[in-house]
């Protein structure tokens, strides 16, 4: 061993509380350090969840446009998966006097059925 080996052990063994704390004091930073780190991804996972619930699982939202490019982005296969969303028509909420637009991908998919002769009505017509 060098000197400067032989002299850190030395200094060690002879203050023992010292070294004691120390490698305590190392411990629980470290410790508090991961505890705060673990909670801010924690918090960022429940924000992004929170978005998803909110806003929708979606990475691109496009409006308007025409059949032609809705074939083509089904098409391409770098995209996953294409969702479209048109107006089917609206129906009357229960036990209120809302109205909710239907889209053609809720009622297809969900299983939502609208009464004979709603569909291609609008609101004005059924406030009336």
């Amino acid at each position: 061993m060098n000197i400067l080996s032989k002299l850190s052990i030395r200094n060690l063994k002879l203050n023992k509380k010292r070294t004691i704390s120390t490698i305590i004091g190392i411990i629980l930073s470290v410790a508090l350090i991961c505890a705060v780190a673990s909670m801010g991804t924690s918090f960022q996972a429940t924000l992004v969840e929170n978005a998803i619930n909110e806003t929708g699982y979606y990475h691109l939202k496009i409006s308007d446009v025409t059949d032609e490019n809705i074939e083509s982005l089904k098409n391409n296969r770098d995209i996953k998966e294409v969702l479209t969303i048109s107006e089917k028509g609206y129906g009357k909420l229960e036990e209120t006097d809302t109205f909710a637009v239907i889209g053609a991908t809720i009622a297809d998919n969900f299983d939502v059925d609208m009464p004979d002769g709603t569909i291609g009505t609008s609101l004005l017509d059924k406030l009336n």
